[in-house]
């Protein structure tokens, strides 16, 4: 599971396998395009995960709507919308805590309507679990 090196927007793990991130950096996110800006599966592992949104607005000739996604599975958990009024940055410091189970292809997606192809991103940092064993029910 662990990992060194940032490759992508896939899942990495710090080398003692107890943390795990994925970084979009900054994407050019097209006019009224779903974007997937992070795309990873997880193994057997479950992940205490904060996923933290940002956007640089160069300039805006009117309010723009930027949508951030979630997807487990191909289903979404999480759909969350920000209208933008002025040009500037922004991140969602206090993130959005989720629990992502084994076995699950993770999709963050980002959308906007503004025709200017402004660049955005995603962030996911978390600690990783096992889960726990489960004996013979004969024991």
């Amino acid at each position: 599971m662990s990992g060194e090196t940032v490759t992508g927007n896939n899942l990495q793990f710090t080398n003692d396998n107890k943390h795990a991130y994925a970084y979009s950096g900054n994407i050019v996110i097209p006019n009224n395009t779903d974007t997937s800006v992070l795309d990873f599966n997880t193994n057997s592992e479950y992940i205490m995960a904060n996923f933290i949104w940002f956007g640089d607005i160069a300039y805006l000739g009117s309010s723009k709507a930027v949508i951030y996604k979630l997807k487990f599975n191909d289903i979404f958990v999480y759909d969350n919308s920000r209208l933008v009024h002025s040009a500037h940055s922004w991140n969602d410091q206090d993130g959005t805590p989720f629990i992502i189970p084994p076995f699950t292809r993770v999709k963050a997606i980002i959308f906007t309507d503004d025709a200017g192809n402004q660049n955005f991103g995603c962030a996911m940092t978390g600690k990783v679990g096992m889960a726990a064993r489960v004996g013979n029910l004969d024991e």
